[in-house]
């Protein structure tokens, strides 16, 4: 490139000998010997870069352009793939929070559905009342294991989006 910018200097010297009469069976003296010397410089001084909008200004401008083009691309792409990123972590500890609520919910379930055995044991619920908890335990583990496959489903997605599995994740992190 900076060629294209700079003029150039080029010299260029030439020196030869002729020599006359040299195979007519005349003896070589200096009268049959001439030599000359050339010399020629060359100032090559390229306009094309500093007249605006001259094919090389042209291309110079559509290849930044094209590296801006590109630089703004990469740019956006990190955005998207931090901004994956933290969603992916939020709906982490989102379906964290919810695993941990429904677990406590299957204990009250099993304790209302325990309560409710004894109670129709003992006469003072119907045979309603424990089918209804037992209905609502099984509701809270199907919660469970729906925010357990949620949880794994993330998990899977943010080791896609970060290209590395978690076992190497967490390798890395007890470094």
């Amino acid at each position: 490139m900076a060629a294209s910018w700079t003029p150039t200097l080029s010299v260029e010297a030439i020196w030869g000998l002729n020599i006359d009469k040299s195979f007519t069976g005349e003896s070589w003296n200096s009268d049959n010997f001439s030599d000359y010397l050339s010399l020629r410089f060359t100032l090559n001084i390229p306009l094309d870069g500093y007249i605006p909008r001259s094919a090389k200004n042209n291309t110079i401008k559509e290849m930044e352009d094209s590296l801006n083009k590109t630089d703004n691309t990469m740019q956006r792409t990190i955005y998207g793939a931090e901004k994956e990123i933290r969603v992916l972590v939020m709906e982490l500890d989102t379906a964290k929070s919810k695993m941990d609520l429904y677990r406590n919910t299957i204990k009250v379930a099993e304790r209302n559905y325990q309560m409710a055995e004894e109670g129709y044991r003992q006469g003072s619920m119907e045979l309603l009342d424990v089918e209804d908890s037992y209905y609502e335990l099984l509701s809270a583990r199907q919660n469970y294991l729906a925010s357990q496959y949620e949880y794994e489903t993330t998990l899977i997605d943010l080791e896609y989006a970060l290209n590395t599995d978690m076992e190497e994740l967490k390798t890395q992190g007890d470094k």
